[in-house]
């Protein structure tokens, strides 16, 4: 049987996870975007 703290830790590493990677990928795609963009804009 797994504590409570054993049990919040999983939790908080796993939403520590998640954040991040969600971050990550936002931010990957937001760059993506901007960079297609500009070179687009730039080859007009």
């Amino acid at each position: 049987m797994m504590s409570i703290l054993h049990i919040t830790a999983i939790t908080a590493i796993t939403a520590i996870t998640a954040i991040t990677a969600i971050t990550a990928i936002t931010a990957i795609t937001a760059i993506t975007a901007i960079t297609a963009r500009l070179y687009h804009n730039q080859h007009i």
